[in-house]
């Protein structure tokens, strides 16, 4: 386990607790975001069999709260952030953490947790209104408005969906039974795919780009090119000011974010002033469990 900075004696501090489907994280964050303890490892959650999966989450939490209750500082609740992609039931999660852990248990799913964590940073502070997109394993997308996470539909729209937003009608094969979602061109294992790494992972990809490898950079600038199409679609139905970028958006922004521009500036109806700023998340894939940290924290003390 990871200790960062020490907590403040009078700062209420939560557990957030993250499965993504290559790997678990374990968390202890105050309201503001900042980071006690973290604790990580990887692991092919989406071939695993759940029970055993959340064990091993279990084991970490523990792990972590007994270090925390040597310290002497009291532990709200404990949230986890479950991406949606493995299609777990929330109550079946919730009930096996409930059994093994001694704090009040809340699921919500990674996605929305992300875009609650990317406010409790500096970043949150200067865009309190934004659209917020995540890269992994699949696509994420929430919106934020006014400092606050809103529920999937506004004015209307839903962002929960904007993987299977078609970019290429005539295109690849999506899991949905739909042709042509952006999610099949962006999504972690087609960028491998694409880049010529099928069985790799994001830091084997990550170093390619780096080197300037040729089918890489191809991979990732086709990246920012179809997520700038789908981009530019919501930008044109409710106009966010910023367009924040999280997860793998985030680790690859220096080759995709030109390529979204490009799609922007050709897309976006209306002047230059309806384009809106694209900004990188400085949490990472640390978003959804800094914010379900923080949704422990909001829930203990409503």
């Amino acid at each position: 386990m990871q200790r960062t900075v020490e907590p403040a004696p009078d700062s209420p501090i939560g557990l957030g607790l993250e499965v993504r489907g290559d790997g678990l994280t374990v968390v202890v964050a105050d309201a503001a975001g900042r980071i006690y303890a973290r604790s990580a490892v990887a692991t092919l959650s989406h071939v695993r069999r759940p029970e055993l999966v959340l064990d091993e989450l279990a084991d970490m939490a523990q792990a972590v709260i007994r270090e925390i209750r040597r310290l002497g500082l009291p532990l709200l609740g404990a949230t986890v952030a479950v991406a949606d992609e493995l299609g777990w039931i929330e109550r079946e999660v919730r009930a096996t953490l409930q059994a093994r852990l001694p704090l009040p248990i809340a699921v919500d799913s990674s996605g929305a947790l992300g875009a609650l964590g990317e406010l409790s940073s500096a970043l949150g502070a200067r865009v309190p209104d934004c659209a917020y997109i995540s890269g992994g394993r699949e696509v994420t997308a929430h919106v934020i408005a006014d400092g606050q996470v809103q529920a999937d539909h506004v004015h209307g729209v839903t962002l929960a969906a904007l993987g299977h937003v078609c970019v290429d009608h005539r295109g690849r094969w999506c899991v949905c039974g739909r042709r042509g979602c952006l999610q099949e061109y962006v999504q972690r294992a087609s960028l491998l795919r694409d880049a010529g790494l099928a069985g790799g992972d994001v830091l084997d990809l990550l170093e390619y780009a780096r080197a300037g490898e040729p089918r890489a950079l191809a991979a990732l600038a086709d990246c920012g090119r179809w997520l700038g199409i789908a981009l530019a679609g919501v930008v044109n139905l409710i106009a966010p000011p910023a367009l924040v970028l999280g997860g793998d958006f985030a680790t690859f922004a220096p080759w995709i974010v030109p390529a979204i521009g490009d799609e922007l500036e050709g897309r976006v109806l209306g002047s230059d002033q309806r384009w809106p700023t694209v900004v990188v998340s400085r949490l990472g894939e640390d978003a959804a469990v800094v914010g379900a940290a923080l949704a422990s924290v909001a829930g203990a003390t409503r």
